[in-house]
Parts: structure tokens; C-alpha cells; sequence
């Protein structure tokens, strides 16, 4: 649905100028959809069961880590290209907007803290094949770290996109 709605934007990514806000939103595309590949990729040669009827592929050793970065690198990619493309009202009470910017500050300090409890720059970087997970933490607890990392994500790259556009708007 959302490719769909998009179609327009996708239709236009080799035409017009380009500035760095544009630059990046291509970049963050083109990182997701080169990982999206990856992860098919690497589940052809993993799956036993639901490709089973092909024959045996060489490289599981390869694609374990090539799917493990790529999973990684999209949940990262995917909550960039939120932030990129998110916008606060214009129209909005100054009480509200400083609301927002304070509550986004403390989920934000939370994805940080999620960041490194949770070890994610060894899996974004490579290092681990198997993802590890913590049976002991609460199903709730678990996916608020993990959302709040998203989180943490769109806001660094929602205030990237707005200094882009100041950038631009001044030059």
C-alpha cells in the first residue's frame, strides 16, 4: 500500500534536482531496499523448509550473516525513512510542540538506553549470527525497548531532515 501510494515520489527519483534532504532520502530507500534483496536472498539459501524442493545451497554461513545484518540494518532503515518523511503540524499550540519535543526527548533517552542494553551495534556491524533473546524480560518490556529504538531513529533523522530544510531555506 504505502509502495503504492509512493508511486509518484519513485516515479520522479531520476528527474528534478537534487538537494541533501533528497540525497538522503534516496540513500535510506535504496539502503531498504538493498536489504529487503539481502534478506531474500540469504532466506532462499537458509530455508530447508519452505524451499525444500530445491536442492541444498552452499553458503549458509554467509547468508546467516548476511540476514541477520540485513534484518538489523532495516529495522534501522525503516524508522530512518519514517523520520525523514514525518512532519509536527505547523498549527500547533507552542504548550504542544514543547510537549511533544519533551516526551520525544524521554523516549529517545530510553532508546539510547535500549541500544546498548539490548547490544545492537554488534548485530548492525556483523558481528553476530544468531540473534539472542532474553526469555527472562517481559514480552511487553522487550518490545518497548525495541520501539523505543525505532523511536530513537525517526527523531535523530526527523531533526536531521529539519535542520536539511533549514539548511536549504537559508541557502
Amino acid at each position: 500500500v504505502h509502495m503504492v501510494q509512493s508511486r509518484r515520489w519513485l516515479g520522479s527519483i531520476l528527474r528534478g534536482r537534487y538537494n541533501l534532504l533528497r540525497t538522503l532520502q534516496v540513500i535510506a530507500l535504496a539502503g531498504l531496499v538493498a536489504c529487503f534483496v539481502g534478506q531474500v536472498a540469504s532466506s532462499v539459501v537458509l530455508s530447508k523448509y519452505a524451499f525444500g524442493f530445491l536442492p541444498a545451497l552452499p553458503g549458509a554461513g554467509w547468508a546467516r550473516r548476511v540476514h541477520m545484518v540485513c534484518s538489523y540494518w532495516m529495522f534501522v532503515l525503516a524508522f530512518a525513512h519514517v523520520g525523514l518523511h514525518a512532519r509536527i503540524p505547523r498549527k500547533m499550540a507552542p504548550v504542544q510542540r514543547w510537549a511533544i519535543r519533551i516526551v520525544a526527548a524521554i523516549i529517545a533517552c530510553y532508546g539510547i538506553y535500549s541500544f546498548v542494553k539490548l547490544g545492537m551495534l554488534p548485530y548492525l556491524i556483523g558481528q553476530v549470527q544468531f540473534a539472542a533473546a532474553d526469555y527472562s524480560a517481559p514480552l511487553a518490556l522487550s518490545f518497548a525497548r525495541y520501539a523505543s529504538i525505532g523511536a530513537l531513529v525517526a527523531i535523530v533523522f526527523h531533526f536531521i531532515r529539519e535542520a536539511l530544510l533549514a539548511f536549504v531555506r537559508q541557502g
